[in-house]
């Protein structure tokens, strides 16, 4: 999958690996139905969406511009629509800000915590 390849360039993952985990997360058979049954459709559509919000957020920590940051919103937001699986992703988001190299800041964090919160509707 195209997203798996370059959410891995954006983690700093070498080439020759960001191509073999997409081919391998490709080609996996673990969760076939999603391609063999019609009614299955949502778990694609939510898990393309998915990795394209995963994708803009982290495009936009590296570049600075938070016009990907909105990009990783509305994504998110199509990717709820599709399937309630997607909720998992701010989390996951929060998470990455964690990682050894990022340069986020407990101040930053809270940000995006209020910013988060006020998107739902529910302020801290």
């Amino acid at each position: 999958m195209v997203f798996v390849y370059l959410i891995c360039l954006q983690l700093g993952i070498p080439l020759s690996f960001a191509l073999l985990a997409a081919a391998v997360f490709a080609t996996h058979p673990i969760h076939s139905e999603a391609v063999d049954w019609i009614a299955a459709s949502p778990d694609l559509a939510c898990g393309a969406l998915y990795f394209c919000g995963l994708w803009a957020f982290l495009k936009g920590e590296a570049s600075g511009r938070r016009s990907w940051w909105l990009v990783s919103a509305a994504v998110f937001f199509l990717a709820l629509l599709s399937k309630e699986m997607a909720i998992t992703l701010p989390a996951l988001l929060l998470l990455l800000t964690f990682r050894p190299g990022s340069e986020w800041t407990w101040t930053r964090r809270a940000q995006l915590l209020d910013h988060g919160a006020s998107l739902v509707g529910t302020d801290p």
